[in-house]
């Protein structure tokens, strides 16, 4: 009982992000974090954490210094935090966020008292995934010249995690959208490779009219170090093929296209967070 009485404070909320460099990243997680913390009670407390090392190490050279999951959980046990909920700031259900499980349910079984809360990534719910993609196909076709739309999504190593088939479900719903959708990723399943999407492109031109334009979109939540390299990296391939290769700048934002600056997205993180204020408070 006594060890109960050391949580005396009420709610607090960690968006678990894996973290980018980039200060055009960091900047959007920025975003994200002040529009969310509009919609908290006055009351509670609103952190960031950051999993990726790699990035926590370049942010220090920078002299910007953030913490871990385990470190913002341990941090708000100390303060004594009833209630937390814990964001999945990622599209996928997959290793980034099977990790992120793992670290809650260990604080929830062994390490505090606090109750806990954890929210879904974007790409969830087959009626969430149908809309965004619907969406964002609808947009590209309408505002860009572009016939060949190339999807690139990060990827999943380990074709036996969960969640990783996901990507196989919006690589056939792109499909369905438009024959002319094309989906792989940067690594894992359905990695790109230039031959595999020229095939692609060289059998549709078969079947309909021969289109040699490409629109090369970032299906990424942040416009980070994916974007700088691998995304940029692609483009320069592909130019040696195609005349016409364009990477779609953001439309609600200047700058570069990424998931993160679509209002929806952030929308859907903060409706997730609503949701689940109301189930660990009732």
């Amino acid at each position: 009982m006594k060890k109960l009485r050391h949580y005396n404070k009420g709610l607090a909320v960690v968006l678990s992000v894996f973290g980018s460099s980039e200060p055009s990243a960091i900047q959007q997680y920025t975003q994200l974090y002040e529009e969310i913390k509009k919609d908290l009670p006055a009351e509670s407390e609103l952190r960031l954490a950051i999993s990726s090392r790699t990035v926590l190490k370049n942010l220090e050279k920078q002299g910007n210094y953030h913490y871990t999951l385990v470190e913002q959980l341990a941090f708000l046990d100390r303060l004594g935090y009833r209630k937390i909920i814990v964001v999945s700031v990622n599209l996928f259900p997959t290793e980034e966020h099977e990790y992120l499980l793992q670290i809650v349910d260990a604080f929830r079984k062994t390490i505090s008292c606090a109750e806990y809360e954890v929210t879904m990534p974007v790409f969830t719910k087959a009626s969430r995934i149908n809309n965004y993609l619907t969406s964002l196909n609808e947009q590209f076709r309408s505002e860009e010249s572009s016939q060949n739309v190339v999807y690139i999504a990060h990827g999943n190593k380990n074709l036996n995690s969960s969640g990783s088939q996901i990507y196989s479900y919006v690589r056939d719903y792109l499909k369905l959208l438009n024959p002319r959708n094309f989906f792989y990723t940067v690594e894992g399943c359905f990695t790109y490779r230039k031959e595999f999407l020229l095939q692609e492109i060289e059998r549709e031109n078969h079947y309909s009219k021969q289109e040699d334009d490409v629109l090369l979109v970032p299906l990424l939540l942040v416009a980070g170090n994916h974007y700088k390299n691998d995304i940029q990296e692609i483009k320069t391939e592909l130019n040696e093929k195609f005349d016409n290769v364009k990477i779609p700048e953001s439309y609600s934002d200047n700058g570069d296209f990424s998931l993160l600056k679509l209002q929806e997205i952030r929308d859907y993180f903060k409706e997730e967070i609503q949701q689940s204020i109301k189930k660990i408070t009732s």
